[in-house]
């Protein structure tokens, strides 16, 4: 049961740590708190202070149970993806304020001039950089034909995340049913071990304390006597003519 248990300890550090390390951000938090800046006037420098030192939380075992994913993003979520939101729940909410909605399209409008490729991965990003960089003033030229690119690639790289959990979840429940199926199988031995053990120890100690007699008479009638730890008396009388007659007392 130990090495069970030592199993179960490294199994769980396993699963907890390349499994469920993935870190997330409270959704309706980092929400609030830009949409309080943005209301305030707080500028482009602010906002993206705010975000670079967003409060995260690691998804463990326990993180993974209780809470529900979709109240989270993942730490790695960009800035434009969570103002791009901020913008659309105005509109779901009823009508929008048009004051804090003036706002927030201008943060929008600044941040998508200085950081067009924010969408992307960080590789993609370094690439999309060196070619406006290398373009310069005819960038503008095909601004348009670019951010359509980014925006194909932001989408791929979405679904490409998106397998890449559901694989993820399977590795998960491919590792929780083999650690379910070794406990089982270690359960199992012990308690066959067990079992053995003490049907082994329970004959050695019966025979150790039970006391047992034969006893032959002149008219050749033979009795069998058996003494149990117990104070029972089990006698077996067989006659000449090999005729038994089985009896129990106790002493």
């Amino acid at each position: 049961m130990l090495s069970a248990f030592t199993f179960l300890i490294f199994v769980v550090f396993l699963v907890n740590s390349f499994v469920f390390g993935d870190k997330y951000v409270e959704k309706e938090k980092i929400q609030i708190e830009l949409q309080t800046l943005i209301n305030n006037g707080a500028g482009l420098r602010a906002i993206k202070f705010h975000y670079d030192n967003r409060a995260s939380t690691k998804r463990d075992i326990i993180f993974a149970l209780k809470q529900d994913k979709e109240l989270y993003y993942p730490y790695t979520v960009t800035l434009s993806d969570i103002l791009e939101e901020l913008r659309t729940q105005q509109f779901k909410q009823g009508k929008p304020d048009v004051d804090s909605l003036q706002k927030l399209d201008q943060i929008i409008d600044e941040y998508s001039a200085s950081n067009p490729y924010d969408k992307l991965e960080a590789g993609q990003r370094d690439l999309f950089e060196n070619i406006r960089v290398k373009l310069g003033d005819e960038y503008s030229n095909v601004a348009s034909d670019i951010n359509k690119l980014t925006d194909e690639l932001s989408n791929k790289n979405k679904l490409v995340n998106e397998y890449l959990s559901d694989s993820q979840t399977s590795l998960v429940v491919s590792i929780v049913s083999a650690f379910i199926a070794v406990i089982l199988s270690l359960v199992q031995m012990w308690q066959s071990r067990r079992g053995r053990v003490a049907r082994d120890f329970k004959g050695k100690h019966e025979s150790v304390q039970r006391q047992e007699y034969v006893i032959r008479n002149k008219d050749g009638t033979r009795i069998r006597r058996v003494v149990y730890p117990d104070g029972r008396v089990r006698e077996r009388v067989t006659d000449n003519d090999g005729v038994s007659r089985v009896s129990e007392y106790r002493t």
